[in-house]
């Protein structure tokens, strides 16, 4: 909860959120994080993320929110929706409902 509201408060209160976790896990005070920007709360809280939530999913979420187009370790250059949303299986474009085509949404279906 304190990530999600570091996330979301303005930065001068962001920062304490993302202390109080630190300080509950046994960081000193002198290692409090104090963000000057937007950017620098946002690797703070990658930072965070990847150490608190490591192969929970959780991460990946987080990766999704903020748009990110790489990060370490990874053998693909730019993340996009390809990377972020999974494809329909070809059952469920057989048998179930799914969303309008572009083509369909146009009028101009070329099948």
């Amino acid at each position: 909860m304190y990530y999600i509201l570091c996330e979301m408060s303005p930065l001068k209160e962001a920062a304490s959120f993302l202390n109080m976790v630190r300080q509950k896990r046994g960081y000193s005070e002198s290692a409090d994080v104090k963000f000057n920007n937007d950017e620098e709360r946002i690797r703070a809280l990658d930072l965070e993320y990847r150490k608190e939530f490591y192969a929970e999913g959780q991460y990946f979420f987080f990766l999704k929110r903020h748009a990110f187009t790489t990060f370490n370790n990874c053998p693909i250059e730019n993340f996009g929706k390809p990377q972020y949303v999974f494809p329909l299986p070809d059952a469920e474009k057989e048998y179930g409902w799914t969303p309008p085509s572009e083509n369909e949404e146009n009028g101009s279906d070329n099948q």
